[in-house]
């Protein structure tokens, strides 16, 4: 059966999608068939990088955790995106589609808002401040050194 290499194609491959749908087969007969399940599992990656690229990270990322994360986020889009597509055909609805959609959303709008920090790109290079004189040892960014408060922008001088 047709593999997708990773992370080149995309971060997760029909296979593991299978393990979230594991009622389903796909073939040349099916509906969608293998080659359009693998097409919906590339085509998640291809959303996936999209984001990154928007954040400022070169794709794809290659780290072992950072494959992890996001094989995550392509297996759930893929998995909902299929099961979709096979319940169009059959003319039904499926409430793990949903599930699947609700939490590939979720997960695309926290990385889409560089709420995750990868092992080998660190933060969004986006959102980086402009120079490490803010951060702490830990790369937080720290407490201002000063701060005005409401009652001294009413003093006069």
């Amino acid at each position: 059966m047709g593999g997708i290499s990773v992370p080149t194609d995309a971060y997760a491959t029909i296979e593991e999608v299978r393990q979230l749908l594991p009622s389903r087969t796909y073939d040349a007969n099916s509906k969608p068939t293998l080659e359009m399940a693998e097409q919906i599992v590339k085509d998640v990656a291809v959303q996936i990088n999209g984001v990154l690229r928007g954040l400022g990270y070169s794709t794809p990322l290659s780290g072992t955790d950072d494959k992890k994360l996001l094989g995550s986020i392509n297996r759930l889009g893929a998995a909902a995106m299929i099961e979709a597509a096979t319940m169009v055909a059959v003319q039904g609805r499926s409430e793990i589609a949903l599930m699947y959609q609700q939490r590939f959303d979720d997960m695309m709008d926290d990385l889409g808002k560089g709420k995750y920090k990868f092992a080998t790109a660190g933060f969004p290079p986006a959102l980086q401040p402009d120079g490490p004189d803010d951060l702490d040892t830990g790369g937080d960014r720290e407490d201002p050194i000063f701060s005005i408060s409401e009652d001294s922008m009413e003093r006069k001088f």
